[in-house]
């Protein structure tokens, strides 16, 4: 019986600080969602699209401000920037190995060509053997030219499959006109 009194005791005990805790979280039915109060510097119409001066792009937001220093600085930043052109270079990837995807399903066509001369020692071994033959020629000479077509069939999906994996890859990249130009 006295094992039962701890437990109850525990759990009268944090059920009471939940309930506490809850509580500080309450709000009070008189609470009214503060407005928020705009300096004028936001909401001013002097700025250059009020002047008639035209407003440069998203993508070349620096020409606003005039700034020859400031242009060459952030051109000279694009230009160098390894991970741009990593990412431009990853896409170009990406294109190539969804092109070889596509080419795994065309049929493949080879064309082979071989030479080959084989000289025959009469005093060798087999030469002395074979020089008694009637029809025995120590040159032999032998040339071979002979196209080779092939097709796998694609009778799982595999390739099929991987296509469609590399062209989905390539419509969720969208290129920027900074890549562009």
């Amino acid at each position: 019986m006295n094992r039962v009194v701890p437990i109850v005791s525990r759990t009268v005990l944090s059920g009471l600080l939940v309930s506490i805790m809850l509580a500080g979280c309450a709000v009070g039915p008189d609470y009214e969602t503060p407005k928020p109060q705009l300096t004028p510097f936001h909401n001013a119409t002097s700025g250059p699209a009020s002047q008639g001066l035209a407003v440069p792009s998203l993508e070349r937001w620096w020409t606003g401000f005039d700034d020859p220093l400031l242009v060459t600085v952030i051109q000279r930043a694009l230009d160098e920037n390894l991970d741009l052109a990593a990412a431009v270079a990853r896409v170009s990837q990406a294109r190539a190995v969804a092109i070889g995807a596509g080419a795994q399903l065309l049929p493949t066509v080879d064309l082979g060509a071989s030479a080959t001369g084989q000289h025959q020692s009469l005093r060798g071994p087999i030469g002395t053997i074979a020089k008694q033959s009637p029809g025995f020629k120590h040159d032999v000479y032998e040339v071979a030219l002979g196209p080779l077509a092939s097709w796998e069939i694609d009778l799982f999906g595999v390739y099929v499959g991987a296509l469609r994996r590399h062209r989905m890859r390539l419509r969720r990249w969208k290129p920027s006109k900074l890549e562009r130009a």
